[in-house]
């Protein structure tokens, strides 16, 4: 007759393997960042943009506007967003404020008192990612 081991000898070798397993990944996993840089290339304070987060997503879309593209007068108001350009250039009419050309690196925010269309006028088409919080 074999003795095998009781359930409660069972699920403390079985513990004790799951804990050895997990403190050897934890000692592999660095302690401090190496090659990785964050910079902060924007930032905008929500507070006076948006009542009430209930409802809101983030969102993370691609912007791409081909040579003579151009987007309608918009706001965004409600929808507040950070756009960084990956290649290209368009330009920024805002109501009440100097035309602004975006190249690739800009960053540019756009809340509740920006009123503005784009156009790229260039030969290349225009990238840029669009971080907005909306419904």
């Amino acid at each position: 007759m074999r003795n095998f081991p009781s359930a409660a000898t069972r699920a403390a070798i079985l513990s004790a393997t799951f804990l050895a397993g997990y403190a050897l990944a934890e000692s592999r996993a660095p302690k401090e960042p190496k090659g990785i840089k964050i910079e902060n290339l924007g930032a905008m304070d929500l507070a006076g943009e948006i009542d009430s987060v209930d409802g809101l997503k983030l969102h993370l879309d691609r912007l791409t506007v081909q040579p003579g593209g151009m987007s309608p007068l918009h706001s965004h108001r409600g929808r507040p967003q950070i756009v960084y350009m990956v290649q290209g250039s368009y330009i920024s009419h805002a109501e009440g404020k100097p035309d602004e050309v975006l190249r690739q690196g800009d960053v540019v925010s756009g809340g509740k008192d920006r009123n503005h269309w784009i156009e790229n006028v260039g030969s290349e088409t225009a990238v840029a990612l669009a971080f907005s919080v909306s419904k």
